[in-house]
């Protein structure tokens, strides 16, 4: 927003932040995955914090050079329709302009990380936060829907 109440070239510091994630958030979320031949559909809860900073994951970083953020949810329940639920998952994020991105899935093998897309062009609300993204595997789908929520400095 131009502060200065002049005609002449805007030479002030912007007032609002730009548009985009917040620097550092939580994720919060669900992830419905519906299986094919059973048509057995289950929901998921997502629970994660920003991990792009520590440097457990620094390797994670290298393995995925797209990505803006890392998280690191905790999934839940278990299982779901009858096959066991990956926790915790590592999620890669790139940022597609202000309102759209890629989800990535990462994985450690006990000695190096690899990366591939989970979700191409999921949508991404900068003004509530919100990112829905949706894939297609060989034997299921799924639909994430999840809230970042902005962590201030006390």
């Amino acid at each position: 927003t131009d502060t200065d109440t002049d005609t002449d070239t805007d030479t002030d510091t912007d007032t609002e932040p730009p548009p985009g994630p917040p620097a550092d958030f939580l994720w919060e979320g669900t992830r419905v995955l519906t299986i094919y031949d059973s048509g057995c559909s289950a929901e998921l809860t997502e629970s994660g914090v920003r991990a792009t900073d520590e440097p457990d994951f620094a390797g994670a970083l290298d393995a995925c050079p797209d990505c803006d953020e890392l998280v690191y949810i905790e999934v839940g329940p278990e299982s779901a329709c009858g096959y066991g639920v990956t926790n915790p998952v590592v999620r890669g994020i790139d940022w597609i302009g202000a309102d759209a991105a890629d989800i990535w899935n990462l994985t450690f093998d006990g000695s190096r990380w690899s990366a591939s897309v989970l979700a191409s062009d999921g949508e991404f609300d900068p003004v509530t936060d919100h990112l829905s993204y949706y894939y297609d595997a060989d034997w299921y789908d799924g639909l994430g829907e999840v809230d970042l929520i902005a962590l201030t400095a006390d």
